[in-house]
């Protein structure tokens, strides 16, 4: 998309702006370099005038310690110009002490001697009018004389980088260290110094380029290239920024056309008409996006608390209902996506109507799952007009629903009430669904067809499900020749008589869907307040099982088993569970709940190292019997760990007997079979529990080969003759099986002394489940 000219201004600006700024900066730049220069080149020259005047100092103080060295003078004395050779060697004396002192330009120190007319010097004698001239007598004789030429003294000085010429004014006369003067130019665009020597009639000139100082454009340089570098970083990085602003404008365009905005092309000029479209349209569509569900259209999730707390408002008695899709992953996984998503539309639509005129929502909570909001006096609306328009049927439809009605209650005759509004929720029952569907296919029936309706439903909220909800469903939806039968698992809860608050209900509505699935229930399941008990209950278990000490809050209690002379020669192992927080908790409430967890595992092993320790307190053989969890004995580890318990406290495996269910037997794995013959190898016993209370087949018996059938109270509570000759033909084949029996529940002498023949007896006729400490003193 190509840039607006608007665009392309904002980075001319920012051009300009940037070089404006770059050339007050050099502007400044060389105002302080200037400044910086005269200061350090004034600094430079008063060091190099006093670096000369400590020279000439130095020359003055060595041709004194010269006019004073005793050596000098004896020399001297000792001179005889007659004799040659006597004459140089005392010449080359008085030299040798010249060099002693310093370094000194050639011919700058003189010696001479009045006396004979002689001058000694390091290179000769050369007198010169342009000289610096300072003398020191010796004595009365002679005289050391300093003589320095200033073009001698301009070499000695050692001039900075920063300085471009030097002048020695001396006599009138300049004395240069280049050539070619141009003195127009002395003064011109430099800064010029003028130091006058001290003690003498000298002077030394510093000229310095203003502009030109070394040092200084060095930085120049560098500032100029750091600046170069930050400007082309800051253009750079300016024209990303708003590179980025523009491009996120055009990529704004779609979406305000889709909002209903006419211009196709923005620019960065337009980020007002941009914010004010966005603030006018956005709102809606984001509202629409966040609250509503894309596929259907529906209040999404997010939308649910608005519309409960829309009706609580309203300050009348509503119900919430959860429809969940029966079977909506096996069509998703049959037939696609594609299929699954017309088929929540459709849903959704034929809710949407069968709420219509109602003031009623339906919201798509989650997946396969909708809620549906109505105030109950709407139900009873409804359910009225539905009633008056039956009465209004024609008589030949009344005569036809009448004659069902009979026969659908010819199908529930055999049934007590109860049963019958049992039997057509269950949707396992083929009579139910039976029925279900023939009173759904006759939802504008007469008044005789309602009055059944509600006796088969039970109340009202039930019916308004029955007739204006699933009866939208009656017949199979139908999606490229696919017959697809919509069937809910659905609940339905009062407020505010039940719930307090949207996250409550929520809660509870959950739980009795899981109660529906459970019950495998294709009608209307009303909140109960027993069953959401139960789960809050089964919450608390769960929560409590994860941090309890079972040492602390677990006791094991032993009921013995006895033969017909009323011997113990045996006991059942019984877990108890007394928490400072629940109370006394039964097995039947937590046992299931911690197999759920896994928990049971933990608690398992604990239970048999706790019977083993107490075993090993007796001082006779005593088989205990312990109750083993199918979680438990399907671990692989579960032998070896078994087998280290018992060995750690010297227990014979005699005297231990692990009591199963069919359940475990029923699962048929490998694991399990493996470990049954791995522990009766070692000697430990299996007892089949509660015999014939569940799908009891005697392969098993032969299958696993177990030593103990145990057989359930059901069979001795009746007393019935029928039941003991169960018990006895139960009692005959297991003891062709090679199979011990016991017979649980025994309670009462009569039912004692009729069944002591068929086995042992365990049961509150004897004892009940006690204390090891009591059940010690018992034996």
């Amino acid at each position: 998309m190509k840039a607006k000219l608007s665009d392309l201004k904002v980075v001319l600006v920012a051009i300009i702006f940037v070089g404006t700024v770059f050339g007050l900066a050099q502007f400044t730049l060389t105002d302080i370099n200037n400044a910086n220069s005269t200061f350090i080149n004034s600094l430079q020259a008063q060091n190099m005038v006093s670096n000369l005047e400590n020279t000439l100092e130095l020359l003055r103080n060595t041709g004194e310690s010269i006019a004073n060295d005793r050596s000098v003078v004896e020399s001297l004395l000792a001179l005889d110009p007659s004799d040659l050779d006597s004459f140089e060697i005392i010449c080359d004396t008085i030299r040798d002490v010249i060099r002693n002192f310093t370094y000194l330009p050639a011919n700058s120190i003189v010696v001479y001697d009045f006396n004979n007319n002689i001058s000694i010097s390091i290179d000769g004698y050369a007198s010169d009018v342009d000289v610096l001239s300072y003398t020191y007598p010796i004595e009365d004789f002679g005289a050391v004389v300093v003589n320095v030429s200033p073009y001698d003294l301009l070499l000695q000085l050692q001039p900075y980088d920063m300085t471009d010429d030097m002048f020695i004014e001396y006599n009138g006369k300049i004395i240069s260290n280049t050539h070619n003067i141009d003195f127009e130019e002395l003064f011109t665009n430099k800064h010029v110094s003028i130091y006058d020597l001290q003690d003498s009639n000298m002077s030394i000139i510093f000229s310095m380029e203003l502009d030109s100082s070394p040092s200084f454009n060095n930085i120049a340089d560098r500032i100029a290239i750091v600046s170069i570098i930050l400007t082309s970083f800051i253009i750079i990085a300016i024209t990303i920024f708003f590179r980025h602003v523009i491009i996120a404008t055009y990529r704004l365009s779609p979406l305000l056309t889709e909002l209903g905005a006419t211009k196709k092309c923005y620019g960065l000029f337009d980020l007002n008409k941009i914010a004010k479209a966005l603030a006018r349209t956005l709102p809606q569509k984001v509202k629409q996006l966040i609250y509503y569900d894309e596929l259907t259209g529906l209040p999404n999730r997010r939308m649910f608390k608005s519309i409960y707390n829309s009706f609580v408002d309203r300050h009348s008695p509503f119900t919430v209902m959860l429809l969940d899709i029966k079977g909506f992953k096996t069509i998703n996984d049959l037939w696609g996506d594609l299929v699954g998503d017309k088929i929540l539309i459709s849903i959704a639509t034929q809710i949407s109507s069968a709420l219509e005129g109602t003031g009623g929502e339906v919201i798509r909570y989650f997946g396969d799952e909708f809620i549906i909001l109505i105030e109950n006096r709407e139900v009873n609306r409804r359910l009225k007009t539905l009633q008056e328009e039956a009465l209004s049927v024609p008589t030949n439809v009344n005569l036809q629903t009448r004659e069902l009605s009979q026969q659908i209650k010819q199908h529930l005759r055999p049934y007590k009430l109860e049963e019958q509004k049992r039997v057509i929720k269950l949707q396992n029952t083929i009579i139910g669904r039976h029925i279900h569907q023939e009173l759904l296919m006759i939802k504008q029936i007469s008044q005789t067809t309602v009055d059944a309706t509600s006796e088969l439903m039970g109340n009202k909220l039930g019916e308004f499900y029955e007739r204006c909800i699933l009866s939208k469903f009656i017949n199979p939806l139908q999606f490229n020749d696919k017959a697809i039968q919509i069937i809910f698992n659905a609940v339905a809860i009062a407020t505010p008589e039940e719930t307090a608050n949207e996250e409550e209900l929520i809660t509870k509505m959950l739980v009795m869907l899981h109660k529906s699935k459970e019950l495998c229930m294709c009608g209307l399941l009303l909140f109960s307040n027993d069953v959401y008990s139960v789960y809050m209950n089964e919450e608390r278990v769960k929560e409590k099982l994860k941090t309890v000490s079972f040492s602390d809050e677990f006791i094991m209690y032993y009921q013995p088993i006895i033969n017909a002379n009323h011997s113990i020669v045996k006991a059942e192992a019984l877990v108890r569970w007394f928490s400072p927080e629940l109370g006394f908790v039964p097995p039947n409430k937590f046992i299931y709940v911690a197999e759920q967890t896994r928990d049971i595992i933990d608690l398992g092993y604990w239970i048999i190292e706790r019977v083993a320790k107490d075993i090993s307190t007796l001082n006779i053989s005593l088989q205990v019997s312990i109750n083993i969890s199918p979680i438990q004995i399907m671990e692989i580890d579960f032998v070896p760990s078994v087998m280290a318990i018992l060995d750690s406290y010297n227990i014979s495996y005699q005297n231990i007997c692990f009591e199963i269910t069919e359940g475990i037997l029923l699962e048929e794995r490998t694991i399990v079979k493996d470990n049954i013959r791995l522990l009766q190898n070692c000697g430990i016993q299996f007892a089949l529990d509660d015999f014939g209370t569940g799908y009891s087949s005697f392969s098993y018996l032969k299958d696993y080969s177990l030593e103990i059938l145990k057989i359930d109270k059901m069979f001795v509570d009746n007393t019935t003759a029928k039941d003991y000759a169960i018990i006895s033909g139960i009692t005959k084949i297991a003891q062709s099986l090679n199979m011990e029996v016991i017979l649980e529940g025994v309670e009462t002498a009569q039912q004692f002394e009729t069944l002591k023949k068929f086995g042992l007896i365990q049961g509150y006729y004897f004892a009940k489940p006690m204390g090891w400490e009591e059940f010690k003193q018992l034996l």
